[in-house]
C-alpha cells in the first residue's frame, strides 16, 4: 500500500514531462515547532561547566504549503494552545494565520476548514 506522498510521486513519475504543470501542483506539510526547546548539545570552553534542565514540550504546529516550482507560497497556518496569545495582543498585521487548539494539534476538521478557506480564496 502506498502512502499519499508515494502515490503522488508515482503519478508524477508516470506523467509525461510536457503534461505535468508544476504551477498547479501544491504540496502541504505540517511540523511541530518546539519553540522553547534548547539544543541538546552545547559548546563550552575548557574548564567551564554546562548545566542542563528539563526539556520544554511547549509547541506550535505549523502547516506550510507551496506549489511545486515555489512560485506560489501560501501563508503559514500556525496552531497554538492560546486563543488570544499575549505576544500578539497589539499586533495589527501578522504574516501568518493563527488558530488555537487545546493541544496545538492539526486535527482533521481543522485541515478541512483550511482547505475550504483555500478553495474560497482561489474561487473568490
Amino acid at each position: 500500500m502506498l502512502s499519499e506522498g508515494e502515490l503522488l510521486r508515482t503519478e508524477v513519475e508516470a506523467a509525461p514531462e510536457n503534461q505535468w504543470n508544476k504551477q498547479v501542483s501544491d504540496n502541504a506539510d505540517k511540523f511541530g515547532l518546539f519553540f522553547k526547546l534548547m539544543p541538546d548539545k552545547y559548546y563550552v570552553f575548557k574548564g567551564e561547566t554546562c548545566h542542563g534542565g528539563k526539556a520544554s514540550k511547549e509547541r506550535l504546529t505549523v502547516l506550510a504549503c507551496a506549489n511545486s516550482d515555489g512560485s506560489e507560497k501560501l501563508r503559514l497556518l500556525v496552531i497554538g494552545k492560546a486563543k488570544n496569545p499575549r505576544c500578539l495582543k497589539n499586533i495589527r498585521s501578522f504574516p501568518v494565520t493563527y488558530d488555537a487548539q487545546s493541544r496545538a494539534w492539526m486535527t482533521g476538521l481543522r485541515f478541512i476548514d483550511w482547505l475550504k478557506a483555500l478553495d474560497n480564496l482561489e474561487l473568490g
